[in-house]
């Protein structure tokens, strides 16, 4: 078998395979038998001191039940799209030489660029797509201010259509001329006056969700599209858009139903806790209470549009992708 030479992206991708192949409760034997790679090899990967060939990635991935494109992008070795679809088909024999296949065709892009090519056939700026358990950030690339449902469908005009009616989407939310809105499959619901049109996509939900959905889009973090999987009507539960924790990021699931306990001889919390934002409160307020934090000075709320009661929750906040 050959073996390749470290590179710095050597010891991320050892970190991730060992880290997927404790949560999977595998030995490193176990994972190398089941990957059909040598146990030395495997613990050389796993430290860092080789980079495996795709072949090898395509196998440790299949015995981890993980996607090769999600190993390598969690490893810091895929540079969507091209890297990917070289890995697909099959036609790089390793992760150099599907970089050097994504490069290539970036150069030729670049040239026609320069050379004066048709506006036509440049590339199209990407939406940029994150999963965070039942959560899906979308961020359209090279923006500074969050798109409205309007440029969105001007530009992507499938898009919003296509992931409200998506059997595993819930709702998602964009930005309106009027403010915020939750889009369903057969409805929506304005989440600045509660107006709903067609059928309520947040009716499954808790009553709050249209507050917390309200308070979160209104953070400049907020994404252009906000996508929720969805809520099984029967078990309660939600659907993953990544592989680690499935239930948390968005609305639904045992992430609604969560319960604190705290040591009896702490103050009695105050009212209800809803959310992270009033967690963090009380969390503060206990510390307080002990005489720490004492030379702090006072916190300053944020304030967003349509904030919520004491309580509410920051979901969804996320850094502007340009």
């Amino acid at each position: 078998m050959a073996e390749e030479g470290q590179t710095p992206h050597s010891d991320l991708l050892g970190a991730y395979i060992r880290a997927q192949r404790r949560l999977a409760d595998l030995s490193l034997r176990q994972l190398a038998e089941l990957s059909d790679v040598s146990n030395a090899y495997l613990s050389q990967v796993e430290r860092g001191l080789h980079q495996p060939s795709l072949k090898v990635v395509q196998s440790i991935a299949h015995a981890l039940n993980l996607s090769s494109e999600v190993l390598l992008a969690e490893g810091g070795l895929l540079e969507p799209p091209l890297v990917a679809k070289a890995l697909r088909a099959g036609s790089a024999d390793t992760i150099e030489q599907a970089h050097a296949e994504e490069s290539a065709v970036q150069a030729a892009v670049m040239s026609s660029s320069a050379a004066g090519a048709p506006a036509d056939h440049a590339p199209e700026q990407p939406m940029l797509v994150f999963g965070s358990g039942n959560l899906g950030l979308l961020y359209a690339s090279g923006e500074d201010h969050r798109l409205t449902r309007a440029e969105i469908e001007a530009r992507w005009p499938d898009l919003a259509p296509g992931l409200a009616g998506h059997q595993g989407v819930s709702f998602l939310v964009v930005d309106t001329a009027d403010g915020p809105i939750a889009i369903g499959p057969s409805g929506e619901h304005r989440l600045r006056d509660g107006l709903v049109t067609g059928t309520d996509p947040l009716t499954p939900f808790r009553p709050e969700a249209a507050a917390f959905l309200l308070r979160a889009s209104s953070m400049p973090e907020a994404p252009d599209i906000a996508v929720n999987s969805l809520l099984d009507p029967v078990t309660g539960e939600v659907a993953a858009f990544e592989g680690l924790v499935g239930c948390h990021g968005g609305l639904g699931g045992w992430q609604d139903r969560a319960m604190l306990v705290w040591p009896s001889d702490l103050p009695r919390p105050p009212e209800r806790l809803i959310g992270a934002d009033a967690m963090h409160r009380q969390l503060v307020s206990w510390l307080e209470h002990l005489g720490h934090r004492a030379d702090l000075p006072p916190a300053r709320p944020r304030t967003y549009d349509g904030d919520v009661p004491p309580g509410g929750v920051s979901r969804w906040a996320r850094p502007r992708c340009r």
